[in-house]
């Protein structure tokens, strides 16, 4: 959460597999609808459908400090208009093969 960042992570060797299938659009009509999203706070933290649909498909990355993904496959089943990585006060960021 914003003002409380995630430090120092990571991830290696990982395959993942994303479904897809979204729009941009779908991102952005999702906000005034969602009440999920409209209400999230801390109690409802860290419940994944409390963030709604994510601006990436891949990986939407925001307050962190030092990360790094090592060997990281993702693929999509169906095209998804989004781009595969969102960052949003991201530092250190570090992507290797």
């Amino acid at each position: 959460m914003e003002g409380n960042p995630i430090r120092n992570v990571f991830i290696s060797n990982l395959t993942v597999q994303y479904l897809g299938g979204l729009t941009m659009k779908d991102y952005e009509e999702q906000r005034g609808r969602n009440t999920f999203f409209s209400s999230r706070n801390e109690n409802t933290y860290p419940e994944p459908s409390a963030h709604g649909i994510q601006p990436a498909w891949g990986w939407s990355l925001q307050h962190i400090e030092g990360i790094e993904f090592r060997n990281i496959k993702m693929t999509l089943m169906t095209p998804d208009e989004r781009p595969q990585l969102f960052q949003k006060d991201v530092k250190n960021l570090v992507m290797k093969p």
